[in-house]
């Protein structure tokens, strides 16, 4: 939601007074997410198919979908070729993993860069065996 529009919501409620710093807060709580994480690097350690995998750094194990990529399930076709591609990518490599969110099903969702510096996102589409998503 737009700052202005979200502003406009809370003048709008009843009973409730603004402060005049308001926006200040709310464009600063608006930097939270991006502020949230800073890059870690981890070890892949398992892949769920082609756009999921499991990574550990010490102490930590989290399930990470990969950001802004689609890739098609194992069981559909093209599955088990994206899922190969990641695999083979970064299957028991140390990669940076680049936090943007957490999605619905509480899995980081995050930007790969792999050891060579290659971002495993874009690999994947640039193979063809994921597509960009917005």
């Amino acid at each position: 939601m737009a700052l202005s529009a979200r502003l406009n919501d809370l003048r709008a409620a009843p009973g409730l007074p603004l402060p005049a710093h308001a926006p200040l807060i709310l464009f600063l709580a608006s930097l939270l997410p991006a502020l949230a994480a800073d890059p870690f690097t981890a070890r892949v350690v398992r892949v769920t198919d082609g756009d999921t995998i499991v990574v550990e750094s010490p102490g930590h194990i989290f399930k990470v979908r990969l950001f802004g990529i689609d890739c098609p399930e194992s069981k559909q076709d093209g599955g088990p070729q994206a899922t190969w591609f990641t695999t083979d990518a970064a299957m028991d490599r140390t990669v940076t993993v680049i936090q943007h969110d957490t999605d619905r099903y509480g899995r980081m969702v995050a930007d790969i860069v792999l050891p060579d510096g290659r971002m495993l996102n874009k690999e994947l589409v640039r193979s063809g065996n994921g597509i960009a998503r917005l």
